[in-house]
């Protein structure tokens, strides 16, 4: 560089070129002063492109319906099919009409029937994978799997009351790290499926976080389940309604009941029941 300090040729070498940005089909970005860019980049994305609004539409949807029109989702093309190609014009085109308003597409695709319907089989839809005629049941990933179980039992509002913001991110953060570390592959790396490894199995069955959180620790779920409900059959409901989000079926507040009596109602029962339900598929799966 000393050198070409005394050689001018070898400076307008080594001189750097203004670079002017350019969008992907070579077209200068001509934005006014004080302009986002990202902004201009959006514009420039959305404007007179069917595609966008497709694949965009495509992609929420098969976000909640563990299936996009078309698959995978993340290679949208002509070659593909296209499982319902009017729905998803007129979803796109709604789309594109109010703005690409990402949260009247969600709100939209979570208020119809088809992402309402139920899981169970039938002789007429137990086949069906393609066409929405049931819900299709999907496990949720590492991270879902360790946020339900502290907004279930009530570990992440407990926290909150009792530590400052930012201890409580230190100590969420170093639990979730502890969580997934279960979920590994053999090379080291952590993967965000559940699938029900042995290694997932025994986390979930006997691991320190997972049974302190069912467990009925002051500020928890359960803990407050006994303060607020007194009769068995009320705290069986309301269990059920922080794990399963429903309210247990007459066969099932039965067994519990009875298994209640065998253990004479002690805390430790209740806190078998709340663990069971924790360690449900139902529990660890959407749908």
């Amino acid at each position: 560089e000393e050198k070409a300090k005394e050689n001018p040729e070898a400076m307008e070498k080594l001189a750097i070129a203004k670079a002017t940005p350019k969008y992907l089909d070579g077209d200068e970005v001509e934005a006014e002063d004080g302009a986002e860019a990202r902004k201009k980049l959006a514009e420039w994305v959305t404007k007179d492109n069917d595609w966008f609004a497709r694949t965009t539409a495509n992609r929420i949807w098969g976000h909640y319906m563990k299936r996009g029109f078309v698959e995978p989702v993340d290679d949208f093309s002509e070659i593909n099919i296209n499982s319902n190609p009017e729905l998803l014009a007129y979803v796109a085109r709604d789309f594109a009409s109010h703005g690409y308003d990402l949260r009247r597409l969600m709100r939209i695709i979570l208020m119809t029937r088809a992402y309402q319907l139920s899981s169970d089989l039938s002789a007429n839809n137990k086949d069906d994978l393609l066409y929405y005629s049931r819900a299709y049941v999907e496990q949720l990933s590492a991270v879902q799997v360790f946020g339900a179980l502290a907004s279930a039992t009530g570990a992440e509002k407990a926290g909150s009351e009792k530590m400052s913001k930012d201890k409580l991110a230190k100590t969420k953060f170093a639990l979730l790290r502890q969580f997934t570390t279960t979920f590994e592959d053999d090379e080291g790396k952590e993967i965000e499926s559940f699938t029900g490894t042995i290694p997932q199995a025994l986390m979930m069955m006997n691991g320190e976080f997972v049974t302190k959180v069912a467990s009925a620790f002051p500020g928890g779920t359960l803990h407050t389940i006994f303060k607020t409900h007194k009769s068995p059959e009320d705290r069986i409901d309301a269990m059920y309604l922080a794990a399963l989000c429903r309210k247990p079926l007459s066969t099932e507040r039965s067994k519990m009941l009875n298994y209640l009596n065998g253990e004479n109602s002690t805390v430790a029962a209740y806190e078998d029941i709340f663990w069971a339900l924790l360690n449900s598929a139902e529990f660890l799966n959407n749908h």
